[in-house]
């Protein structure tokens, strides 16, 4: 392969490297922000439908589908964090815990990164209570 090609598939890589990095920045950005965002898109449809511009009703089923699934993400994050933590103890005890690891530390350190993930999701601000 000439370098004039060798270069070009090279850039091409490199390109396609970025673009990847591009779309997890943009993921890591929306971690606990999808359901605001959500919430946020719905209340827009809602102020339209109220000033006589009403949106077709699927797409108040789309956004109620897609706002429970961004709940249910959230849920399964605190759940593996829990088993973690169930995982250290049962260690401790002396047990193997039920996915058979057996290393502290790399447990641990699983464990204080969703911690650390459920602390920053939980201090987003949430939306008030109606009375």
């Amino acid at each position: 392969m000439p370098d004039d090609e060798k270069a070009k598939f090279l850039a091409g890589l490199v390109a396609q490297a970025r673009k990847v990095d591009a779309v997890q920045n943009a993921l890591t950005w929306l971690s606990g922000k999808k359901t605001y965002i959500i919430m946020a898109v719905m209340l827009g449809f809602v102020v339209a439908a109220a000033m006589g511009h009403p949106a077709p009703e699927w797409v108040y089923y789309l956004l109620a589908s897609l706002g429970l699934g961004a709940l249910r993400l959230g849920v399964a994050k605190g759940q593996a964090a829990a088993q973690d933590v169930l995982d250290i103890l049962s260690i401790c005890r002396g047990q193997t815990p039920a996915d058979g690891k057996t290393d502290m530390l790399s447990l641990a350190e699983d464990a204080l990164a969703q911690g650390k993930a459920a602390v920053a999701t939980a201090s987003q601000p949430s939306e008030p209570t109606p009375a």
